[in-house]
């Protein structure tokens, strides 16, 4: 559990609710779970849970554990949509009471993501479980119990180490930990209406200020533009930017780590 690194950060404006998780305690494919109404493949979907604050109005608890499921469908401008679903059942909380599509009442869309992006960057590996383990230690001479050829049961490339062995401290300070872009539940604006993008960098062992962040942008017909600014000492850069017409998808950068993805339609 030391090894997995990110948090689930929600802002329920309609609610007013906060969901800040900074520990992430579990992370699996979902496969044969149900995600609020939908069953998990556990070939582009996500199952994980986090520890942290659950914040309604002026009243803040502590030590909340949250579940989370999804399915990344890719950077489809049309259905299907990716795909988010966070519960709190000690807070009696979830997104798919708030997360309605326009004139949709279909309760498996409920939790489409019209104002952002899910991308799975490296496969997730389920972790073995007990009888997993069992029976591979009782296994007969000669025989494997390996993954299926072409499958791997270690760590995806890229993520270093896994979750038994990962040491935080072997990490530098000051590099970066996890980029989020906000506003994350604005979808659709006035064409021509100036609006801020904050990016919020969090680095490990702290000191973010002057950190470099660039912000993209992709337009439905496909043109591509950036921004930079820096990070200030409370961790964030602001970017003002126009919104044109048609959908647009930005994402903040800190060097090769990116932020989640915001969609955003000008009308």
């Amino acid at each position: 559990k030391g090894g997995l690194k990110g948090k689930l950060k929600i802002h329920d404006k309609d609610m007013d609710i906060k969901i800040d998780a900074k520990t992430i305690t579990s992370l699996t494919t979902g496969e044969g779970d149900d995600c609020d109404g939908q069953l998990m493949d556990g070939v582009n979907t996500f199952a994980f849970t986090a520890i942290g604050s659950f914040e309604m109005g002026d009243n803040v608890t502590e030590n909340v554990e949250f579940e989370a499921c999804g399915v990344d469908n890719g950077k489809n401008n049309e259905a299907p949509f990716d795909n988010l679903y966070v519960s709190c059942l000690e807070c009696g909380y979830n997104t798919g009471v708030r997360m309605t599509d326009d004139g949709d009442m279909d309760p498996s869309n409920d939790n489409d993501i019209d104002g952002g992006n899910i991308h799975l960057h490296d496969a997730i590996v389920n972790p073995v479980t007990p009888n997993q383990q069992a029976a591979a230690s009782s296994a007969p001479e000669g025989e494997s119990t390996s993954s299926p050829e072409g499958e791997s049961a270690s760590a995806p490339e890229g993520d270093g180490e896994s979750a038994q062995t990962y040491d935080p401290q072997a990490e530098p300070a000051g590099s970066p930990d996890v980029v989020t872009l906000e506003s994350m539940l604005l979808s659709k604006v006035p064409t021509g209406t100036p609006m801020v993008l904050t990016a919020i960098v969090e680095n490990h062992g702290g000191g973010s200020d002057g950190t470099p962040v660039t912000l993209r942008w992709t337009t439905e017909s496909g043109l591509q533009g950036e921004s930079a600014a820096v990070v200030n000492t409370s961790g964030i850069a602001n970017f003002v930017v126009t919104v044109p017409a048609g959908r647009v998808e930005y994402t903040a950068w800190v060097g090769e780590l990116s932020s989640n993805g915001v969609r955003i339609t000008g009308f």
